[in-house]
């Protein structure tokens, strides 16, 4: 039984017996993670380099006694959690595995963590699909976003929130697609953007606001594509005060009809329009006073005729000139607001440049010069500064660079030169600092590191020197730092490393030495601190760690001691705590390893007062004997017997807030009495049980009683093979019966009895499956009727009425499958009518008659559950 169990009775009159949510919810299959039980057994599935865990993955035996996946852990490297799953085992035709590929899937309760502890996002599955919300947060705690699942589908309201906790957006999916308005809105609270979705796409209006409450777009949509209709441009845009800046039309997503653009006197800037997605007819331009200020023709998408554009000057900008057939006639040509020809060009069919190409500055001075094919550059190629000086110039061959590339500075000294063949670097690449030093010096055959390679700093010292053969490092790699002292040194043979690598700190003291042979670790490696200090010796052999290795803290004193064959601890390891106050050598940990690396023998930890933290003994890798953790002042926390690898007998724990929890194990399995005691802080340190119960072969078998902190009996639930079966007691403080009912097979089945702490009876209902059937009876404690709620499977169905204590009809209604269908009406004490109305499957229909106190009525007509009139 798990620890969480003692929660769920102490909730347990709240979940059997509150009157059942009229709306339908989902429910997650677990709302906890589950607690990590002793028989789990741990497999660290990848390791940081460090040594620490990465991935643990824990099993648990079932039924059967084979071991499954029950739950794994991602860890950061600092040691923190950073995200928990438990797991179930599914089966390849499964859903949950064609969402992972795997057939160990999350199932319950997933929490992803921040590397500062803080929790990020918890989400609920149900066998590797999600089911149920998924939360997602910010650094300080406050919920970022939820949305609800349903078997892997998102289903009802979704919201996400800014961090001052003002809603960013909402929505509602139904069956995994959006249905309804999404809004999200800004900061302030003011709307942003509104967009309806029928069956999971657009349709109907979508709005956009600036943030002062003003609209800046309107777009209208028919299933998920834009749409023109009476009345209704498939987009037209706002400016921030609300004066009209564009309007588009559109058929079935494709521009078709008016495109419009207005200056912000409201006067056109801007027309064309368009005939299933190409332009067709006149498009023209106009200044702020209505003149014509370009135009052009277009027939079926393609520019015939003069097209041409001015400056609000009255200078020409642009000019263009097409047969009937869209072929342009001549050049494009661009100017500026002074006349000056800024740009000529020409465009093929599919608007890509083509042939020459050439810009220039306003001053008429060149700037570009090239030539294009299809929209890709070909031949030779220059760009200038303002000054005239050659900026770039290279070439280019089937739209690859071909040949010498060079850039400048603009004082014309050399930035950059480098030749390509068939788009391949090849040859020397070199670049060159603004003062004139080369920067760095690369030689390249068919795009590949070849020969040597050089960087400088800008004063000239050497930054790198290294030589490749084909793009494998070949020969001796050094660099230095910018006051000249070496960092580093090693050669590589086809990019394997061999002989002596050595890194230094920016001092010129040595950091690691590291010794290579045919590209694999040989013999020693060092490591130093920045004072000179040994902090790691260790030898290789054939790339593993082989023999004694000795860490060191900075001040010479030891900080472990550890060996390994081929690899693999073998034998003592020794770990030892930094100096402290003086004192040096304190063991922090002692481990034994067989030779095969497996720990073996008795393994401990220990505080830095010398108190032992755990003991636990292994046998050739597997758990075998006493368990055992404590804390600083020598107290048990946690104590049990393994015997080859299963846990056997009685196993102890105390928890972090203070309860005590016993378990008793036969072969891995909880097997005879289960205690849970108070924390001795809530019962004034006297030892009190919580919970006992019985396990039969892993199962709670049997009564399972919980007690509150003085010892009374808060309830007593009969279980049979882990399932609530049988009857269920809970009792008042003063120890008669609060509620009677009795489980089957984990459902409420039959009569079910609630009662006052006097010990008359409160409220009687049956239960058929887990379902309400028949009348659900309250009374007063003088034993007179209070209510009568009709069920049907769990539903409300019929006739309900309520009475006050004086015998008086205060509320009736009537109820059909869960909801209101019918009269409801309800009394004041007196009896007279205070509320009178009609229900239509849940939704109000009809008049709605109010009365005061002195008869005097107000009615409302409602029509399907909305307002009409008042």
């Amino acid at each position: 039984m798990s620890k969480r169990f003692l929660f769920i009775l102490a909730l347990l009159p709240a979940l059997l017996f509150a009157q059942e949510n009229k709306e339908s919810t989902i429910i997650p299959v677990e709302t906890e993670l589950r607690v990590r039980m002793p028989e789990w057994r741990p497999n660290i599935v990848e390791q940081f380099q460090n040594g620490s865990p990465q991935l643990v993955v824990f099993y648990s035996e079932n039924e059967q006694g084979v071991e499954e996946p029950i739950k794994k852990i991602q860890f950061f490297e600092n040691g923190r959690p950073m995200e928990e799953t438990d797991l179930i085992t599914v089966d390849e035709n499964s859903p949950g595995y064609e969402a992972w590929k795997v057939t160990s899937v999350p199932h319950g309760v997933s929490v992803r963590f921040r590397e500062s502890g803080e929790v990020e996002r918890v989400g609920y599955f149900d066998h590797g699909l999600l089911h149920g919300p998924l939360k997602v947060f910010y650094p300080k705690g406050q919920l970022n976003h939820i949305t609800t699942f349903n078997q892997g589908k998102p289903e009802g309201k979704l919201y996400s929130y800014h961090e001052n906790g003002q809603v960013l957006a909402e929505g509602h999916y139904n069956d995994g697609v959006l249905e309804g308005d999404f809004i999200r809105y800004y900061s302030n609270g003011e709307r942003e953007v509104l967009i309806p979705y029928v069956k999971g796409e657009i349709h109907g209006k979508m709005i956009e606001w600036y943030e002062n409450g003003n609209e800046k777009t309107q777009c209208h949509y028919v299933n998920g594509k834009l749409h023109s209709e009476k009345n209704f441009p498939g987009v037209i845009h706002f400016d921030e005060n609300h004066t009209i800046t564009e309007v588009q039309e559109y058929n079935q997503g494709v521009l078709h009809g008016d495109h419009i653009q207005y200056h912000p006197n409201e006067r056109q800037s801007y027309q064309v329009r368009y005939v299933n997605g190409k332009k067709d007819g006149m498009e023209r331009w106009y200044n702020s006073n209505g003149r014509i200020i370009g135009e052009g023709e277009y027939v079926q998408g393609k520019m015939i005729g003069k097209h041409w554009r001015k400056h609000e000057n009255g200078t020409m900008a642009f000019l263009a000139t097409y047969d009937k057939k869209g072929v342009l006639k001549e050049p494009i040509r661009e100017f500026d607001e002074n006349g000056q020809k800024i740009a000529e060009y020409s465009r093929n069919e599919e608007g890509k440049f083509q042939g020459k190409f050439q810009s220039w500055f306003s001053d008429g001075k060149l700037q570009t010069d090239a030539y294009y094919v299809g929209g890709e550059l070909e031949g030779e190629y220059t760009q200038y500064y303002p000054s005239g000086q050659v900026k770039l110039k290279g070439n280019y061959k089937n739209q690859l660079k071909e040949g010498l590339f060079q850039e400048w500075y603009e004082d014309g000294k050399l930035a950059f030169r480098g030749a390509f063949s068939q788009g391949n670097r090849n040859g020397e690449f070199c670049d060159w600092y603004s003062n004139g030093q080369m920067k760095t010096q690369r030689n390249f055959k068919d795009s590949l590191f070849h020969g040597d390679q050089k960087d400088w700093y800008e004063d000239g010292t050497l930054n790198v020197e290294a030589r490749y053969e084909m793009g494998k490092k070949d020969g001796t790699f050094r660099s230095w730092n910018k006051q000249k002292t070496l960092l580093f040194e090693g050669a590589f043979d086809e990019d394997r490393p061999i002989g002596t690598h050595t890194a230094y700190y920016d001092s010129g003291q040595k950091f690691e030495v590291f010794h290579f042979l045919d590209g694999k670790k040989e013999g020693k490696h060092e490591q130093y601190y920045q004072n000179g200090q040994i902090k790691l010796s260790e030898t290789f052999k054939n790339d593993l760690v082989d023999g004694e290795a000795l860490g060191f803290f900075e001040d010479g004193s030891e900080a472990f001691i550890r060996k390994a064959k081929e690899g693999k601890p073998v034998g003592v390891q020794k770990e030892f705590y930094p100096p402290s106050n003086g004192v040096k050598g304190t063991l922090s940990s002692l481990y034994f390893h067989n030779d095969k690396g497996e720990l073996h023998g008795e393994q401990k930890s220990y505080y830095q007062n010398g108190i032992v933290k755990t003991s636990i003994g292994y046998e050739n890798g597997q758990l075998h004997g006493l368990k055992g953790l404590w804390d600083q002042e020598g107290n048990l926390l946690e104590e049990s017997k393994y015997v080859k690898g299963k846990l056997e007998g009685r196993h102890f724990e105390k928890d972090q807030e203070g309860r005590e929890i016993v378990y008793h194990y036969k072969n891995n399995k909880r097997e005879g009495p289960h205690y849970i005691y108070y924390p001795l802080d809530v019962t004034d340190g006297e030892k009190v049980k919580a919970i006992e119960g019985v396990y039969q072969n892993n199962k709670i078998h049997g009564e399972v009683t919980e007690y509150d902190p003085s010892g009374a009996r808060i309830s007593i639930t009969t279980y049979k093979n882990g399932k609530k079966d049988g009857d269920a007691e809970l009792f008042h403080r003063n120890g008669r019966t609060a509620i009677r009912l009795t489980f089957k097979n984990d459902l409420r089945e039959g009569p079910s009895y609630q009662y006052y702490a006097s010990g008359e009876l409160y409220k009687e209902v049956e239960f058929v499956k887990d379902l309400k059937e028949g009348q659900e009876k309250t009374y007063f404690e003088d034993g007179r009727l209070n209510s009568i709620y009709p069920y049907k499977s769990g539903k409300l169905e019929g006739k309900a009425e309520h009475w006050n204590e004086s015998g008086t009809l205060i509320f009736e209604a009537e109820y059909k499958d869960g909801n209101q269908h019918g009269k409801f009406k309800k009394y004041y004490d007196s009896g007279k009518l205070r509320l009178e109305q009609t229900f239509d499957n849940g939704k109000l229909d009809g008049l709605k008659k109010s009365y005061d106190q002195d008869g005097k009525m107000s009615e409302t007509l409602y029509k399907n559950g909305v307002k009409v009139s008042q």
